[in-house]
């Protein structure tokens, strides 16, 4: 991990690029873009419910393609991050 001071730069680094003082802020704007834009922002806008249906997506993760993420992230957190 490239630790918490990169984490802090990036997201500065995003607020910036999206016109925003903070992680509220960049949230509120970017919810708004997906609904302007015309997407769905929950799974079970799209149809997706069940937590079968969430452990079928969690479960064709290649893991590899996260270790780039700051944040480690486990088949938990993941449904966690799934559920609306």
């Amino acid at each position: 991990p490239r630790g918490l001071e990169y984490i802090n730069k990036t997201m500065i680094n995003l607020y910036t690029l999206m016109g925003c003082d903070s992680a509220k802020e960049c949230c509120e704007k970017w919810y708004i873009l997906i609904k302007t834009i015309g997407l769905e922002s929950k799974l079970t806008q799209i149809g997706l419910r069940s937590n079968r249906d969430k452990k079928k997506i969690i479960n064709n993760i290649n893991p590899e393609r996260l270790n780039n993420n700051p944040i480690r992230l486990n088949q938990d957190l993941l449904f966690y991050l799934i559920e609306d």
